[in-house]
């Protein structure tokens, strides 16, 4: 078992060596497809009733724009980033990481996931001002945490094999809270509708009164 372990290590390695975005990118999009999975049977869903779609839509944001853009920005970070001190230069990567990359990262994940939902441009800035500051509050914890290891432990060309499978229970996490904020968009939406609805029902209700009335008195 170790050893078959050891041979995918390599294996991977060596991949990665030759393509590194491209499979780092694939490993994001896997990693984040099997978090939403798993979110889905947190909440009580099953063979036959997952919603691939949803699926399918983290492991793309993760394939064609997180594993590439953060491939490039963990080795910009190592490249700009020196100082005689590591502890200053995890301190700082670790800054940068969660200050300057983490809320733009997390504002175009809600919005792509509003976006081929098929809401509209303005309904994802809207996910993204009502989810957005409620998950940082749980990122910025979570990640200084797996950061501190990922800038002071982890070889730079296993980071984002790292980060990805961290990304596992992150990605059920970031799962759960766009499903509930979509659910909650529906919720307002069918609230709107029902109150734009309930002045014509009412004016329907006086119709039928009047015509009623109007009936039994020439009745009478």
């Amino acid at each position: 078992m170790f050893k078959t372990f050891q041979r995918l290590a390599l294996w991977y390695g060596n991949t990665q060596a030759k393509s590194p975005i491209f499979v780092q990118s694939a490993t994001s999009g896997i990693v984040a497809s099997f978090g939403d999975i798993s979110m889905q049977t947190y909440e009580g869903k099953r063979v036959g009733t997952y919603d691939f779609k949803r699926t399918a839509r983290m492991g793309m944001f993760r394939l064609a724009l997180f594993g590439p853009g953060y491939s490039l920005w963990i080795r910009h970070l190592d490249r700009a980033i020196q100082s005689s001190s590591k502890t200053k230069a995890v301190f700082l990567k670790i800054a940068c990481d969660q200050f300057l990359w983490a809320p733009p990262a997390l504002g175009v994940f809600y919005t792509w996931t509003s976006v081929t939902e098929g809401n509209s441009l303005s309904d994802g800035f809207l996910r993204v001002k009502t989810t957005l500051w409620p998950t940082l509050l749980v990122n910025w914890p979570f990640w200084c945490t797996v950061q501190i290891a990922t800038f002071s432990l982890v070889p730079v060309h296993l980071r984002v094999a790292w980060v990805s499978f961290v990304q596992i229970f992150w990605s059920a996490y970031l799962s759960g809270m766009n499903e509930n904020a979509r659910m909650n968009e529906n919720a307002r939406m069918n609230e709107r509708m029902n109150e734009n609805a309930r002045p014509e029902q009412e004016a329907q209700e006086k119709a039928l009164c009047l015509v009623v009335g109007s009936s039994s008195s020439k009745s009478n």
